[in-house]
């Protein structure tokens, strides 16, 4: 094939207008996806965690919540601790993180493929080295398969290591080529490898092997042999090692529990293996053919015999032993079809992931090795390169149109759980999840009768009856309300949620020791929760147990310094207990005063709070008058009892008496 500039009309292509179209496209092609709500593991892992809430220690913001999608993971545990300490629970921020690092992540991928192209040594790719990075990084940054992990935000794992991954590799390739010049020195680089290498072990599991093909990069383009690569750059890969050791460390320090399960029956790992060799060929065609995404593939079929997929299994061992063949003897195309293997084992191999059997959100950092791999071939393929330019700007335009109308489909929770329902009606999950944004809306019946889908696709599921217990309060059955809660605590006796939801309804109903019995298991299974030991402080207060009531209410307020509830009720004990050994009337009148002012308008009750927290500490002048001005708001408010109630403790203020129960 002629090699000449004129077939070569990337050649001369400007680097920097490369960079700043891959970055503009990908800004325009997720500029509607920042207001999307948090969905489904959002709301363990970001909105209900208190790990996130503080930058420090550091011991807190990088461990993330048990069970959480970055438990283990501390680099992306950081991060949203990060943006909650820039714009607390304002999702806007959350997601521009998110697409600025899939922006970065595309940077380094052009970066990468043009050195490695440079470096293969084939003329015709290295003359094209230029345009193909551009259209690989900008292909990439658009492939609608990425709209999974970048607009669901607790997915961030998937875009952090696919950026570090590749600035690694980046990075290293670069050291490589200074070290073979004389003059130039590869130090920096080799140190922003090990950087980005220990960043990428951090984000998620999947940087497993990223060592490995460092050192394979370095046989087949650098030093020659690997003993040669290890001879030369010694203290570089015994970084690499320790970058090793730093995940397997953090592996066994993690602990993702039920992240995304569902009461999933156990699954063999030869099960989750044969699952897994039909759920590769799905990936790949949604690779070329990238419809229709679907957000979660609960209730897959589980395969559970080898001559069901048989053919497939033979064609994924022909494909792998293809790519050993081509590393061993140094072919160019080997190490990115490799690579894609390597980064999908830890999830699509042996080892059961039972709460997500497939996953689009996988394929980020495997389409970076796939997309310049394809047009790579595609090019040295190419009769008329002419035809390139205007094929992969259509390309890239498509799918950055489809990136765009997927968006869409996450901008609620109720949009993306309707769209996986659209698409799979079995998703039992699915049904069930769409619970909350219907009732929310006061959809009883359209709630109910997803939930009663749910349930009749999998009777046992613990979350669905705790949901269909919440539903039935909300429609005031209550009977059918203790009924659905006890057969979801049948199912699982000690289900955190089943008992707090539990612990509301005996509370509402004044039905204090069992409210109590109820927050007891939430505080015990849930410590790191505030609302467990709230409710129980609450509970406990109704008892009259005020001592033990005090301990809970404290802990939750550790927990969750806002909760204003916890502030009255710890206010009003700490006031008005009989107990001379439990009152505290400095501390009460401390968090009565923060009680109103971190409200805008404290209403009577609180200032009735505030009034006795006064009394306690002998400033009845002031008690009366806050007293006064609460009993006038109530009964203006048109709750005259109330404003009875509250001129009877002013008498005794008047009286020079404090309040006591």
């Amino acid at each position: 094939m002629t090699t000449n500039a004129k077939d070569k009309p990337w050649g001369g292509a400007s680097v920097w207008l490369a960079l700043l179209v891959i970055f503009g496209a990908g800004l325009a092609a997720y500029s509607n996806s920042l207001n999307g709500e948090f969905v489904f593991d959002d709301l363990h892992t970001i909105v209900e965690s208190h790990h996130i809430r503080q930058l420090t220690p550091l011991s807190i913001s990088t461990t993330g919540e048990a069970g959480s999608t970055v438990s283990g993971r501390p680099v992306a545990a950081f991060s949203l601790a990060l943006n909650y300490a820039l714009g607390g629970l304002e999702v806007r921020g959350y997601h521009i993180f998110n697409v600025l690092v899939h922006l970065f992540a595309a940077l380094a991928l052009f970066g990468l493929v043009r050195v490695t192209l440079e470096a293969c040594g084939t003329p015709e790719l290295k003359c094209a080295s230029v345009g193909l990075a551009f259209f690989s990084a900008l292909l990439w940054v658009l492939h609608p398969l990425q709209t999974d992990a970048i607009n669901h935000v607790s997915y961030r794992t998937e875009t952090l290591v696919a950026w570090f991954y590749l600035a690694a590799m980046y990075a290293a390739a670069r050291g490589f080529a200074a070290q073979e010049r004389a003059g130039r020195d590869p130090r920096w680089w080799y140190a922003l490898a090990l950087l980005c290498s220990f960043l990428a072990m951090g984000s998620k599991e999947t940087a497993a092997a990223l060592p490995l093909f460092i050192l394979l990069f370095d046989r087949q383009f650098g030093a020659g042999s690997i003993r040669a690569a290890l001879n030369q750059r010694k203290l570089f890969y015994a970084g690499l090692v320790a970058s090793w050791i730093c995940l397997s460390l953090l592996v066994l320090s993690g602990n993702r529990g039920e992240t995304v399960s569902f009461e999933i029956e156990e699954i063999s790992s030869l099960d989750y293996l044969r699952t897994q060799a039909r759920g590769l060929w799905l990936y790949l065609r949604l690779a070329f053919w990238p419809q229709p995404l679907v957000f979660d593939y609960f209730g897959v079929e589980v395969v559970k015999s080898w001559s069901a997929v048989w053919l497939e299994s033979l064609g994924l061992v022909a494909l792998f032993g293809s790519c050993v063949w081509g590393v061993r003897n140094r072919r160019p195309w080997s190490l990115p079809a490799l690579m894609i293997f390597a980064v999908l084992a830890p999830s699509s191999s042996f080892i059961p992931l039972t709460g997500e059997v497939l996953a689009e959100h996988r394929l980020v950092l495997p389409l970076a090795a796939g997309i310049p791999l394809a047009l790579a071939f595609f090019w040295t393929h190419l009769p008329q390169k002419k035809v390139a330019l205007p094929l992969g700007l259509s390309l890239a335009l498509a799918a950055g149109l489809l990136t765009y109308q997927r968006n869409e489909d996450y901008r609620s929770e109720e949009s993306i759980w309707r769209d996986t329902v659209e698409k799979r009606p079995n998703n039992a999950r699915a049904l069930n999840n769409l619970f909350k944004p219907l009732i929310g809306r006061g959809e009883l019946a359209e709630a109910e009768l997803f939930l009663r889908r749910s349930l009749e696709l999998r009777p046992g599921s613990v979350r669905a009856w705790n949901n269909l217990g919440v539903l039935m309060i909300a429609k005031q059955e209550w009977q059918a309300a203790e009924s659905a809660f006890a057969r979801s605590l049948e199912i699982r006796p000690r289900h955190a949620k089943t008992h707090y939801n539990l612990g509301q309804y005996y509370a509402s109903k004044s039905r204090w020791a069992e409210a109590r019995a109820s927050y007891e298991v939430v505080s015990l299974e849930t410590p790191e929760a505030a609302r467990g030991h709230i409710g129980l402080g609450q509970a406990l207060l109704h008892l009259k147990q005020r001592g033990a009531a005090i301990v809970a209410l404290e802990r939750g307020l550790a927990l969750k310094p806002q909760a204003f509830g916890a502030m009255r009720n710890l206010a009003w004990i700490l006031s008005t207990a009989p107990e001379d050994n439990l009152r505290d009337g400095p501390r009460a009148l401390q968090w009565a005063q923060r009680l109103c002012a971190g409200t805008p308008a404290p209403g009577p009750q609180l200032e009735e709070v505030l009034a006795v927290a006064l009394a306690a500490n002998g400033r009845f002048d002031e008690a009366l008058t806050v007293s006064e001005r609460a009993a006038q708001s109530a009964q203006a408010g048109g709750f005259p009892q109330v404003a009875r109630q509250i001129r009877r403790r002013a008498r005794l203020f008047a009286r020079g008496e404090p309040y006591r129960e």
